[in-house]
């Protein structure tokens, strides 16, 4: 459910960068990007989703590099774009209000932060598979502290990218002048206006998104096929009798299937608004119960079926209940406010409206209406006053909530099921508090490599052995 809410914002998102930059159509942008993700992915698989997510990461980051040195060389540097972001407000790193109702803070992305990546990275069909499909254990660790580095420089570079485009418009912002109406707009208004005097950087820009797209689509339309077979088809007589082939071609059949969910997604995403904002929201809302009941079973060792098909439910009901709450609420989360007050001195002001240069607020040419909102916190009384909480701890609320009622539904039905604890799936902090003394002692030699005692044999090249009584 979380990934295919998800694929429904990823196939939105370069509709508007192409309708931005050519004037192509929404729907014709969803629908081509949908069929040509799926269509490689299902034919493809794994390695064909893995290769074609480099050569599209290589691009991504061209995209972003290319928009920051154009868009700095405009302003003077970097530093003065990072001055200017500054002196409107943009730069609040040092915010640590812990206000659970503010929007963003310092606080409140981390530990929301934390509790999404932790998800993603640990427990996520997509991830896992990744990690599982290596060769050796040690080479699932490093592809996944590879991220580390990896994500630092994507995220960063997004991050400036994002300070520098402000920076060029910070007096004179397209949306109050009516050139663009979705404020996720911008960037792909930037690079029309400032890239289509070089041949190609156009082409990079959206090829880099278009990228972008791609490669979530393919990750997780093939991460889905194999859970989705692996734990419910292949459980039936009638799907697991059948030969190699013919069970590679039902993989392939919910590929597609979910390829065009994932476009009719698309569509309903488009009626949102916030990218970013829509994104955390609807991966936060799902993967946060997720995560809760991974945490029960690494760190609870009579936790049971019965709690976590409770707490997940129950964190899955609150977190679509704040999400539902918060989508229908009336009153708004403030923007930090935006200016036009130096428009007069851009090229097209002229032309457009002559040489009136006290037009402020509302340009009677521009092509749509824009009501800029208060940045003043509206006062919400209960309980929708519950609604504005920021949409970060989306996750780490509903995370906490399975784990707690998990815990308790747990520890009320432990006599329920008399199945005891497996060591080796707790945390090494929890398993030497609650196992006894000989299973201390068996978990110990879990690592302990076996001693070869047989004959070495030529024919395969191998020694043949027979386990030491030790192990």
């Amino acid at each position: 459910m979380q990934s295919m809410l998800y694929l429904g914002v990823v196939v939105f998102a370069p509709s508007i960068a192409l309708h931005t930059v050519s004037g192509f159509p929404y729907w014709v942008s969803m629908v081509s990007i949908g069929l040509i993700g799926t269509f490689y992915t299902a034919i493809g698989g794994l390695r064909a989703v893995v290769w074609t997510d480099v050569l599209q990461g290589v691009l991504m980051l061209g995209g972003l590099v290319a928009i920051i040195a154009i868009g700095a060389f405009r302003i003077g540097g970097l530093s003065e774009a990072f001055r200017i972001s500054g002196e409107h407000g943009r730069l609040d790193f040092l915010n640590f209000d812990p206000n659970p109702f503010l929007r963003h803070t310092t606080l409140i992305c981390v530990i929301g932060g934390i509790f999404n990546t932790t998800a993603t990275f640990g427990c996520h069909q997509t991830s896992v598979q990744r990690y599982c499909s290596t060769s050796t254990l040690k080479s699932a660790v490093w592809t996944m502290l590879l991220n580390i580095p990896l994500l630092t420089l994507m995220v960063s570079l997004g991050w400036i990218a994002g300070a520098v485009v402000f920076a060029n418009y910070a007096e004179c912002d397209p949306v109050l002048t009516g050139h663009i109406k979705n404020k996720d707009a911008i960037v792909p208004y930037f690079v029309l206006r400032y890239f289509s005097g070089t041949p190609g950087l156009v082409g990079l820009f959206v090829a880099s998104l278009v990228s972008a797209s791609l490669s979530s689509v393919s990750s997780l339309l093939n991460s889905m096929a194999a859970v989705v077979w692996q734990d419910f088809f292949s459980q039936l007589s009638y799907f697991s009798k059948k030969d190699e082939q013919a069970q590679l071609n039902i993989t392939k059949a919910l590929g597609f299937t979910f390829g065009f969910m994932m476009i009719g997604l698309g569509f309903l995403v488009s009626n949102m608004s916030g990218l970013i904002q829509t994104t955390f929201t609807l991966v936060g809302a799902i993967q946060g119960p997720l995560l809760g009941v991974f945490l029960i079973a690494l760190f609870v060792p009579w936790a049971n079926k019965y709690g976590a098909v409770v707490g997940m439910l129950c964190g899955h009901a609150l977190s679509i209940w704040i999400t539902y709450g918060a989508l229908n609420l009336t009153a708004k989360p403030p923007y930090l406010p935006l200016s036009d007050q130096n428009c007069a001195n851009e090229p097209w002001f002229e032309s457009a409206y002559g040489t009136n240069k006290t037009i402020s607020g509302h340009f009677p040419g521009a092509r749509y209406t824009y009501t800029p909102v208060s940045p003043v916190q509206p006062d919400i009384e209960w309980p929708d006053k519950l609604y504005t909480i920021s949409y970060m701890y989306y996750g780490a609320l509903s995370c906490c909530v399975t784990m707690v009622i998990g815990f308790v539904i747990s520890t009320l039905t432990a006599c329920l099921v008399n199945t005891k604890p497996d060591v080796k799936l707790l945390h090494p902090l929890v398993w030497r508090f609650v196992v006894t003394e000989d299973e201390k002692k068996e978990k110990s030699n879990y690592g302990i490599k076996p001693k070869l005692d047989g004959p070495r044999d030529e024919k395969c090249n191998c020694s043949s052995y027979t386990l030491s009584s030790e192990l």
